[in-house]
């Protein structure tokens, strides 16, 4: 063997190796691995989030109502002894363009006016929940406000305090003389007989004139006659029902809110006597009307 002949035999063995490498592949016995592409990394993603739980009403059911704050103002010392520390519901007068609305995390004082010469009847402590009913301006910037608070006592004045309070409910305010009481205990009067009258009778004088009719209406209990219109239930049990009346031109409606004076389960005799459709006669109390509805509450079902 010469020294010439060594590059091509290194040559030869070194094709010979890359021939055998190229056939193994063919075959699949060698795996050729695959480009070096980048894999795409999976992306985060959103977490469910949990669902808001609205703040429950931690006030409670009043334990008194009053269809005027003067009413409570004018028990003096009586009123301090029965509802001191307790909830109430009251309604009156409120200059909202003179109200401060609460900013969120803030209270604001709500003044509920007295008559001429006197002081207000009560100050309500309101949170920013009681914003949306005292932006409504459908009532004008005086209105009748009804809240539920916390009776806390009086300032110097006599002027009740309520805190913490919310606004209820708003509606017109109807500027009618109010009888003042001296604060004493009195026999307790023979209540009024109420007055029969059918639902659309009574809804065609509120659609003529509401400020009249809230007097005449509002004065005595009622003993509306009418038709069930709609029936709203709550918890298995009936809280109110409707009597709506169309005027004479057949273009409005009005409706009566009847409120039963306790929920009736729906169970009851009394229950099926409310159905839609039937006609039912309900005695209750006039506490406030508003566009297109005026609200009975302390409602029984009277029976010939």
């Amino acid at each position: 063997m010469s020294i010439h002949s060594l590059p091509s035999r290194s040559a030869g063995a070194v094709a010979a190796v890359l021939l055998t490498l190229l056939m193994l592949a063919c075959s699949g016995k060698v795996k050729v691995p695959p480009p070096n592409n980048p894999q795409p990394q999976p992306q985060p993603q959103p977490q469910p989030q949990p669902p808001v739980t609205p703040k429950a009403d931690t006030l409670g059911e009043p334990v008194a109502r009053f269809r005027d704050v003067g009413e409570l103002f004018d028990l003096g010392e009586e009123g301090e002894a029965q509802y001191k520390g307790k909830v109430v519901s009251v309604s009156g007068k409120v200059n909202r363009d003179k109200t401060k609305k609460p900013a969120a995390g803030e209270t604001s004082t709500v003044v509920l006016e007295g008559g001429a010469g006197e002081p207000p009847y009560a100050l309500a402590t309101v949170k920013e929940d009681s914003v949306p009913l005292l932006s409504v301006t459908r009532y004008g910037a005086v209105a009748s406000v009804q809240f539920h608070g916390v009776y806390r006592g009086r300032d110097e004045r006599g002027t009740i305090l309520l805190e913490p309070a919310k606004v209820v409910s708003l509606t017109h305010w109807f500027d009618f003389p109010r009888t003042k009481k001296d604060g004493k205990k009195t026999k307790p009067k023979k209540p009024a007989a109420p007055l029969a009258v059918s639902a659309e009778k009574i809804a065609q004088d509120f659609l003529a004139n509401p400020g009249d009719a809230y007097k005449h209406y509002g004065a005595q209990p009622v003993q509306v006659t009418g038709v069930v219109s709609k029936r709203q239930e709550d918890k298995n049990a009936v809280v109110r029902i409707d009597f709506t009346v169309p005027s004479k031109d057949r273009k409005t409606d009005w409706t009566l809110i009847m409120v039963p004076r306790k929920p009736i389960p729906v169970g009851d005799a009394a229950a099926s006597d409310l159905a839609v459709g039937k006609t039912v006669t309900l005695r209750g109390n006039v506490i406030a009307t508003g566009i297109g509805a005026t609200t009975i509450t302390e409602c029984e079902i009277v029976r010939e």
